[in-house]
């Protein structure tokens, strides 16, 4: 479980910069291995699902527009489904024919997409650090969708499809769904609602952030509920 104090202390309110890379900040800061790095991501999916699990009680939930009648639908991912699909192997490679050539590759991994990110061809130099055996040098457009989708196949929650039905027109979706994004957008309103806590608290009694923070979710919320239940104090 990961405390208050450190969830604070490891997320930005930041919303100018990409979930990801706020969500990868959090993650480093809870294992103390930094064996994260070495997540496919699919694995880094997985991890962020399980994030959730223990930040929240509550179903996650996105919002699906439909492409025909333009709908907005509500979708409940079924995250005990995800979590329960087996693991990628981690020596899993995609032979490629590339030309008269073959190309092997390994499955990208977070340290692939954190390195290339200041290029000015991100797909092209994370796919280029992936290259196992094989001509060096970038690939060809269609090269590359082949090869995407061949990460797909062998590492399927990197793209998590949940099939849908719209609730206007009755259109079948196939909807992806960004867990990065979800899960941030979680961590966002409990951390807004934990500096909430801290105002109420710091002014109604002078306790310090720390103790505020130290104290048990449900102890804290009883604090919280009795200072908004109390009738304002009469000034002389």
């Amino acid at each position: 479980m990961l405390s208050a104090a450190r969830l604070m202390a490891a997320w930005s309110l930041d919303r100018s910069t990409p979930p990801h890379w706020r969500l990868a900040r959090l993650v480093r800061a809870m294992d103390d291995t930094r064996s994260c790095g070495d997540d496919t991501l699919g694995d880094r999916n997985r991890r962020l699902l399980r994030l959730h699990c223990a930040l929240s009680r509550g179903p996650l939930e996105a919002c699906v527009k439909c492409s025909v009648c333009g709908v907005d639908n509500e979708l409940t991912v079924p995250v005990k489904v995800i979590l329960e699909t087996p693991a990628t192997p981690r020596d899993a490679r995609v032979r490629l024919r590339l030309g008269r050539s073959m190309g092997i590759y390994r499955l990208p991994r977070m340290t692939d997409i954190e390195a290339a990110a200041e290029s000015d061809d991100v797909p092209a130099a994370v796919l280029e650090r992936c290259r196992v055996e094989g001509r060096a040098g970038p690939l060809h457009e269609h090269a590359m969708l082949r090869l995407g989708r061949r990460f797909e196949v062998i590492d399927p929650l990197s793209n998590i499809v949940v099939n849908m039905t719209c609730s206007g027109c009755g259109t079948a979706l196939a909807a992806s769904v960004e867990i990065a994004a979800l899960v941030a957008h979680e961590i966002d309103a409990i951390v807004e609602g934990l500096y909430r806590d801290i105002d109420c608290l710091a002014s109604a009694y002078g306790w310090s952030e720390q103790s505020i923070l130290a104290l048990p979710a449900e102890r804290r919320q009883r604090y919280v509920a009795l200072r908004d239940a109390a009738p304002p104090r009469t000034r002389l």
